[in-house]
Formats: C-alpha cells, sequence, structure tokens
C-alpha cells in the first residue's frame, strides 16, 4: 500500500513540474497588452518563454 501511494505522489509531482512552466507562459501571453505604439511584449510562445526564463535569471 505504500508503495502505490509513494507512485501516486512521485507521479503528481513530476506532472505538475513537467506541465506548470508551460501553463505560466500561457498564462503571459493571454494576459499580454499592447504598449502605447500597439505592440505587444512578446512575438511567440518561444519568445515567451525565452524572455521570461531570462527575466528570472535576472533576479537571482
Amino acid at each position: 500500500m505504500a508503495a502505490v501511494v509513494g507512485a501516486i505522489f512521485v507521479s503528481g509531482v513530476s506532472a505538475a513540474a513537467c506541465s506548470l512552466p508551460f501553463e505560466y507562459v500561457i498564462i503571459q501571453i493571454n494576459k499580454m497588452q499592447p504598449d502605447a505604439e500597439g505592440k505587444y511584449p512578446y512575438t511567440s510562445f518561444l519568445d515567451c518563454a525565452v524572455e521570461t526564463f531570462k527575466a528570472g535569471q535576472e533576479d537571482l
């Protein structure tokens, strides 16, 4: 029984760890607002992911 509970816990944590970064980028894209010139801050999913990663590295 303990092995089953452990396996469920590990699978849940690994699924969350794999999916949450993508979900965060999707949320950032959905929240985009154009600036004064009408340009959006990100041009694609990959651009948003790279810029978000760079911004996170600056905080370290």
